[in-house]
């Protein structure tokens, strides 16, 4: 199925009680009515005041419910026209998000930075104002209207695109909150009373039924995504469990003809893992926070991406394909400043490896900047 789409039938099969729950209407104590004329050709049973059941969301009609992102156009210039129904990009709900963050923190480019399109996501701990505790963040209330899928709340993907969002780098009200909690909580029993707490905290309202149907299981699936693993359940590299680590995608464009030259790795805190859709970039080196976000640094640069380049000839990223990259001293005396900026650390490398001035002008010119 397609990554964005969540399908009813999928959940129905696993756990049809949980679905029903999905349906839902909390006011009524019936289920969300369809209050939309656009599955109207499929029956009286999706008229707009019929209510959504199980039933007309599953089996054959399993498809019947999508996000815009997968909609035909025809579709959504119908639901535009119709419902006024618009879409907003995920750059421009973190560039909002942002100011309500400002306000409360009284500080901005709390959780990332902004640049035209999109957003560079700060990888240290958030700090909070003297008055305030990362509890009052969690417990504050939050509420999107006209919500749709409900990407100022949690942000799976791009309501626009489709393009997903990795789970560090999503930039919801509730991913925030979620966020917040993971840094700051280690016990499983309080993991899941703030969890708890955060999605009692935020609200989203709709009119039109599918979309509140999308929103709800956007808000599951990212409760899915962030999930508390007992210990006993991880069967590799434990040992990294309560260390930092640095985590980067199991697949990126690099080596390809797709667009983008971005090799993106995070910083994972102690009681982190990950799953098979990312690796662990410094198993068997011993780092703190700050080499870690060191390391971090060095696959940013135009020289490791190049060098990672030459082993791939598809978008999978195995650990064979980062042999040609040299390991370095991430620490304070290391001979690479890593205070310096992404495109003063490259200059250094070419230095410290001996590139010609034409070979500085090829990597340069065929890696984009990130």
């Amino acid at each position: 199925m397609n990554e964005v789409d969540i399908l009813e039938q999928w959940l129905v099969e696993r756990n049809p009680i949980l679905m029903d729950m999905l349906l839902r209407d909390r006011t009524t104590g019936g289920r969300i009515k369809w209050a939309t004329a656009n599955y109207e050709e499929k029956g009286e049973n999706y008229f707009p005041n019929k209510e959504i059941t199980v039933a007309s969301v599953s089996v054959v009609y399993a498809d019947v419910i999508q996000p815009r992102a997968t909609k035909k156009n025809d579709e959504k210039l119908r639901r535009t026209k119709d419902n006024a129904e618009v879409f907003t990009p995920s750059w421009t709900c973190n560039c909002q998000n942002n100011l309500i963050d400002a306000v409360w923190f009284g500080r901005e480019n709390v959780f990332n930075t902004e640049f035209a399109g999109g957003w560079v996501t700060n990888e240290e701990k958030i700090e909070f104002p003297k008055n305030k505790i990362w509890k009052d963040y969690v417990m504050a209330t939050r509420m999107e209207i006209t919500c749709g899928e409900a990407p100022y709340l949690v942000s799976r993907y791009d309501a626009v695109t489709g393009e997903e969002i990795q789970v560090r780098d999503r930039i919801g009200l509730l991913d925030r909150k979620l966020r917040v909690i993971n840094e700051n909580v280690d016990n499983k029993r309080e993991w899941y009373k703030w969890v708890k707490r955060a999605y009692k905290s935020v609200y989203g309202y709709d009119y039109q039924g599918d979309n509140v149907v999308l929103a709800r299981e956007n808000l599951l699936y990212t409760l899915i995504d962030i999930g508390y693993i007992s210990y006993n359940f991880i069967k590799k590299n434990q040992d990294l469990v309560n260390k930092y680590k640095v985590f980067t995608a199991r697949s990126n464009n690099l080596g390809t003809e797709l667009n983008d030259d971005n090799l993106n790795a995070f910083l994972g805190e102690p009681n982190t893992v990950c799953s098979e859709t990312y690796i662990v970039v410094n198993e068997g080196l011993d780092l703190d926070r700050d080499s870690c976000l060191n390391l971090c640094k060095y696959f940013r640069t135009k020289f490791v991406r190049y060098l990672h380049s030459l082993a791939k000839a598809s978008q999978d990223a195995t650990a064979k394909t980062f042999k040609y990259i040299p390991s370095q001293d991430f620490t304070n005396n290391s001979d690479i400043d890593w205070s310096k900026s992404i495109d003063e650390i490259d200059i250094q490398l070419y230095d410290k490896y001996k590139f010609t001035e034409d070979e500085k002008i090829y990597v340069n010119g065929l890696i984009k900047p990130m």
